[in-house]
């Protein structure tokens, strides 16, 4: 399922260096539900030439062929949801037998089952223990320091609730995080998440939905739109920073730009791990960040709920600024380009 920690453990692998130093070559690509063949070769030919100049397809696919043949490399394609996916995705790769590896997750066994052979059986991710459970939420909140005393009760309690599912967790400890760590405080969370019942799935889901709830309402309508980039998309903070800007979303503030305030606004929603961070520039500032699928899924849900956002056939979604302002967010079939046209409306 998601959020069970599939592409952070694949990453982990990806970074490690006693891996890594066994391959010559190595790419990521996420495949996501929709499969997107030109947009997986883009990604695979920037990571092993750097290169992401215009051309065709057939010169994509010629690029990551001559480029990785006789070469042992590590691919990983990430979030796959189809078997044809994965045979359209095998045949691009070049087989050398020198031991090059394509690493895949996905979240349908039939598809892992399928991809599978006798020497490598598929991996499967299992909830955490209540124990682990508790050293990740504690690690997030108080880094290597331990839980105080007067807050483990409740800490537990709101861990318990989680049922081992690492995203809930991750996300539900930006809850007291953003709170005074009082024992009341931590109550009040542990007494709403109480309130959910259902499996796994639909506990994930109402936490989820709970983050959302709990996010002040100056970060609600930047988070909503983020939810209208296409799914695992690497979104660009400079770019997101100045459409925040231009939809007025960001409220000035004395001494601030708006551009530090909206990247502030940024700062809170990752720290409330709602937006994950992908890369960082040189300075160490934030260059691309993006969202979980569920939590892109749980914006789509809350703007529709809330009467902001409309889809039509996946590619096209209406954004209510405020009551006069309608956002227009159209989406090229089959690629990441996104439009966004803002309309006064009459």
């Amino acid at each position: 399922m998601g959020g069970i920690g599939k592409t952070t453990l694949a990453r982990k692998v990806y970074d490690d260096s006693s891996i890594c130093s066994r391959f010559d070559k190595h790419a990521w690509a996420t495949i996501s539900e929709e499969y997107n063949e030109r947009q997986m070769l883009l990604e695979v030919v920037s990571s092993i030439t750097g290169s992401n100049q215009e051309m065709s397809d057939d010169q994509l696919m010629e690029i990551v062929h001559r480029g990785l043949k006789g070469w042992r490399f590590l691919i990983v394609a990430d979030d796959i949801w189809s078997t044809e996916a994965w045979d359209q995705i095998q045949r691009i790769f070049p087989n050398d037998d020198n031991k090059s590896r394509i690493l895949l997750t996905t979240r349908l066994k039939y598809v892992a089952d399928y991809v599978s052979c006798p020497d490598f059986p598929p991996h499967r991710k299992s909830f955490l223990s209540l124990r682990d459970s508790w050293n990740l939420f504690t690690k997030i909140l108080f880094k290597k320091d331990p839980c105080p005393p007067l807050l483990e009760e409740p800490g537990k309690h709101i861990v318990q609730q989680c049922q081992g599912l690492p995203l809930s967790i991750v996300v539900v400890a930006g809850l007291p995080g953003k709170m005074d760590p009082t024992h009341d405080n931590w109550k009040k969370v542990e007494q709403n998440l109480n309130s959910f019942f259902g499996v796994v799935s639909k506990r994930c889901q109402s936490i989820l939905t709970l983050s959302y709830y709990y996010l002040p309402q100056y970060l609600r309508a930047c988070f909503l739109y983020v939810g209208g980039f296409p799914e695992d998309t690497e979104i660009d903070v400079s770019k997101l920073i100045r459409l925040w800007i231009a939809e007025q979303f960001v409220k000035s503030t004395s001494n601030k730009r708006l551009e530090v305030v909206a990247e502030e606004y940024l700062e809170e929603l990752i720290d409330r791990s709602i937006i994950l961070t992908c890369k960082q520039r040189a300075n160490g500032r934030m260059r691309s960040c993006k969202i979980h699928d569920l939590l892109r899924q749980l914006c789509l849900s809350e703007a529709h709920t809330e009467n902001v956002v409309d889809e039509a056939n996946g590619r096209m979604e209406t954004c209510k600024i405020h009551d006069l302002l309608r956002q227009l967010c159209l989406r090229e079939a089959h690629t990441e380009n996104v439009v966004h046209i803002t309309v006064e409306v009459a």
